[in-house]
């Protein structure tokens, strides 16, 4: 019989938007699970709401509150998301990564840290671009305006591409492409990327993973795909 372990509800029942979201173990053991506004973008940074946030819970049932959450009462790991679509940790730092998508500018890689606040309010929107040293929120390694509606997430460390090792891929649902991103040797900066591949009549549109044979699968709403190096 299935059983609720953790539940938050819609902001607004009539929408089907901003309802992004994922859920993922952790290296820690922990279950962290993302949810978005549900179309109610003020929430995001209301501390009591449950939308707009990572949460990190116990996988219980009930899901119980880890004692060293930012609020040892609370299950938020971290906030400020408009619709963090998906996320992801590195196997090599345990770091952990979340894609985010703005409206019409300011879609995003995010590094995500406990009791982070990632920023999305109603106002002063498309900001990521010309941000100053006085910006108050955590920084997005990484911003697109135009957006390009980052969705799927992974850390690759697989050998069958080794010039992408730790490098985090992810699919731009928009362009129907897979992004490669290289990261610094502390996983804390994005040094370069491109958006420039072209999968043909596959799309990379909904999530990515590297597989147990060291390949890369992704998907789009219709179909499972399997990339392989072109020697093979």
């Amino acid at each position: 019989v299935p059983q609720v372990a953790f539940e938050a509800s819609i902001e607004f029942t009539t929408s089907t938007i901003l309802n992004g979201g994922n859920l993922h173990f952790g290296p820690d053991g922990m279950l962290y699970i993302a949810i978005g506004t549900t179309n109610n973008i003020e929430v995001a940074n209301r501390p009591d709401a449950p939308q707009g946030k990572i949460h990190r819970v116990i996988p219980t049932v009930p899901v119980g509150i880890p004692p060293d959450n930012p609020d040892p009462n609370s299950t938020i790991w971290a906030g400020g998301f408009r619709n963090s679509f998906d996320f992801t940790f590195s196997l090599t730092t345990g770091l952990m990564y979340a894609t985010e998508n703005g409206p019409d500018c300011d879609d995003e890689l995010n590094l995500v840290v406990a009791g982070g606040n990632y920023g999305w309010r109603t106002e002063g929107l498309c900001e990521d671009q010309v941000i100053g040293d006085d910006y108050p929120f955590r920084r997005p390694l990484v911003s697109w305006t135009p957006p390009i509606s980052p969705t799927g997430v992974t850390v690759y460390t697989g050998p069958a591409f080794p010039d992408w090792q730790n490098h985090v891929l992810l699919c731009a649902y928009n362009l129907g492409r897979m992004a490669v991103l290289k990261l610094d040797e502390t996983g804390t900066r994005v040094l370069g990327g491109d958006l420039r591949w072209e999968l043909g009549r596959a799309r990379c549109a909904t999530d990515i993973e590297g597989g147990p044979d060291g390949y890369i699968y992704f998907f789009d709403i219709n179909a499972l795909y399997r990339l392989v190096p072109a020697s093979q």
